[in-house]
């Protein structure tokens, strides 16, 4: 089974769902690829994640890209945390650059 963009995205929308089941209502992510994901002062006062969650929520992309793609993948967190500014603008930015990796 090959990675594309709608099984990637997929992927991603399972993560939210398993992440969000710890999380409290207020700190939930919408499954909509403009949502927002990071927060930093200076780069967005939107988003609903800290380093802990950003973290958290790739380890379950990762672990669902391998399961729903088949696919013998592993993302390199610490790539994408150096690069958050461009690579985590909104969902659809990370699918975008996950579609590249996978």
């Amino acid at each position: 089974m090959t990675a594309t963009k709608d099984k990637i995205k997929a992927s991603v929308f399972l993560a939210i769902e398993s992440y969000n089941a710890f999380q409290a209502s207020d700190l939930q992510l919408q499954k909509n690829t403009n949502t927002i994901l990071f927060s930093r002062t200076g780069f967005t006062p939107e988003g609903k994640l800290d380093s802990l969650g950003l973290v958290n929520l790739l380890v379950l992309v990762e672990e669902n890209i391998k399961a729903q793609c088949n696919a013998d993948f592993m993302l390199d967190i610490s790539e994408i945390i150096e690069n958050k500014e461009n690579l985590l603008i909104n969902l659809e930015s990370l699918i975008n650059y996950l579609e590249t990796k996978v």
